[in-house]
């Protein structure tokens, strides 16, 4: 089972995923608030899915491009975890991460994120 971690956009959220499915996802506030909610978020999941955390195999977090403060929180909480439970980090790229939503052959997909100061 894989612990997820998505913080580099405005709508972040942690998760649960064993086999390419999601098991249970809670979202995480917006601002200053996302960086007291993983703990209880996380707790959240494993009571979600009736699992102890010792069952996680690694976590993986969101690696970027994306709001720096937010990748910041996401990656310290992701790498407190490992280091609680003794599991690996996977960083995912967040661009390669929402182009995999839409799979198939022969297709492009450009993937973009919102930069802010009117850029993407």
């Amino acid at each position: 089972m894989i612990l997820a971690i998505e913080s580099a956009t405005p709508r972040g959220s942690v998760a649960l995923v064993r086999g390419g499915a999601v098991l249970a996802e809670v979202p995480l506030p917006p601002g200053r608030q996302a960086s007291e909610a993983y703990v209880p978020a996380v707790d959240g999941l494993f009571s979600a899915v009736g699992s102890a955390d010792g069952k996680v195999s690694c976590i993986a977090v969101s690696a970027g491009p994306g709001a720096f403060t937010g990748l910041r929180v996401g990656m310290s909480a992701a790498k407190g975890f490992c280091f609680g439970w003794g599991v690996p980090l996977v960083p995912v790229p967040t661009l390669l991460a929402l182009a995999h939503r839409f799979p198939g052959e022969g297709r492009v997909v450009c993937p973009v994120l919102d930069a802010r100061r009117r850029e993407v």
